[in-house]
């Protein structure tokens, strides 16, 4: 993901406009750092990330936001879901998988984690995969299919799911609801 840090300025004003006077203490300019990237599925909307570095170990809050309002990434998908319905959002064939990988991020499943993978074979090194892994958003995984099929998008491809390597059909509403449909289970060699 490229990152951009936002100025001395725009990290106050953003800082202000977050915290909660509950957060009073989490954040402060001077020891904070706030940046945004963009996103290829929304036109408007960035992700933003604001860093505390005063705390052991440090911590990051994650928001999406067009510069003056911001939604916090909670871990429901409630946030995204009220960006898709009041700002819209950009699907196709070329922004489906980076949204994917972002909602597979930042919305906590009661399935665990779920990792699109590039290939069955990355698999095996799973347990080493960090946050800036699992953030990049440019990963293009070998022979995934996209379907559009009426008002979603149908992707079809390996994931880490379930604690295991599966094949899964993933469907994508146009408002970004996604539901996986696990197809078979993919086995590795373990030699």
């Amino acid at each position: 993901m490229n990152w951009h840090r936002l100025d001395r300025e725009k990290t106050i004003d953003m800082i202000n406009s977050v915290k909660s006077a509950a957060q009073a203490l989490l954040f402060s300019p001077i020891t904070s750092e706030a940046k945004c990237a963009r996103l290829p599925f929304y036109e408007k909307h960035l992700l933003y990330r604001i860093t505390n570095y005063s705390s052991l170990p440090t911590f990051n809050m994650d928001f999406l936001g067009d510069g003056e309002r911001f939604f916090y990434l909670d871990g429901s998908d409630q946030p995204l879901m009220e960006i898709n319905r009041n700002f819209g959002l950009i699907l196709n064939a070329q922004t489906v998988i980076p949204y994917l990988c972002f909602y597979f991020f930042h919305v906590r499943s009661e399935d665990g984690e779920i990792i699109i993978l590039k290939n069955p074979e990355e698999s095996a090194t799973i347990d080493l995969f960090d946050d800036e892994r699992r953030e990049n958003l440019t990963i293009i995984p070998d022979q995934t299919k996209i379907e559009i099929i009426e008002n979603s998008l149908r992707v079809t491809t390996s994931l880490y799911y379930l604690g295991g390597l599966c094949e899964a059909a993933i469907t994508v509403t146009r408002d970004g609801s996604v539901k996986i449909e696990p197809l078979r289970m993919l086995m590795r060699d373990m030699n």
